[in-house]
């Protein structure tokens, strides 16, 4: 079981190693992707997740959004934050109401456990009443403090929304 650790956190470390490398080269993402990937076989619960948002987002991987949510539904096992995230974004793109309840309970677990980009999901899900009863000054408030702690989706949105004419 030790010796398993050492292997995965040594993968972890190559991986992110790759990634830091050359950011943007290509065949430094597939290397990424294969450390990672090695890792999360091994039961790496980090590693399942970054594997998950690359197969969503063709890091280094073709884009496989069956791979990716098997693995990020496997890391929301773990009670994993960032994990419960991405599985709230997942669930709310598939436009169905019915998920929405439980997007909104995913987004909540990780705005509460500190993951960053869920302060945007949660503010956008009271502002818009998705999975939630619509609370537009709350909404806003959320996103406005994701801005100001540097979410670049909080601040785009702020861009492009007059807080007057937010639905």
């Amino acid at each position: 079981m030790q010796d398993q650790s050492v292997l995965i956190n040594h993968l972890i470390q190559e991986g992110q190693d790759f990634c830091r490398s050359c950011p943007g080269n290509e065949e430094s993402r597939v290397k990424a992707f294969e450390r990672f990937l090695e890792a999360a076989d091994l039961g790496s619960v980090e590693a399942m997740v970054w594997c998950g948002e690359a197969y969503l987002n063709g890091y280094g991987t073709n884009v496989n959004q069956r791979m990716a949510e098997r693995l990020i539904r496997q890391a929301v096992k773990f009670d994993n934050p960032r994990a419960k995230y991405l599985q709230a974004d997942q669930l709310i793109k598939k436009a169905s109401p019915k998920l929405h309840g439980s997007a909104f309970a995913l987004a909540l677990e990780a705005w509460n456990a500190g993951e960053q980009e869920a302060f945007f999901l949660v503010g956008w899900m009271y502002l818009r009443g998705v999975g939630t009863a619509k609370d537009t000054d709350y909404g806003y408030s959320i996103i406005k403090k994701a801005a100001k702690a540097g979410d670049s989706n909080a601040i785009r949105f702020l861009d492009k929304t007059d807080k007057n004419k937010v639905p």
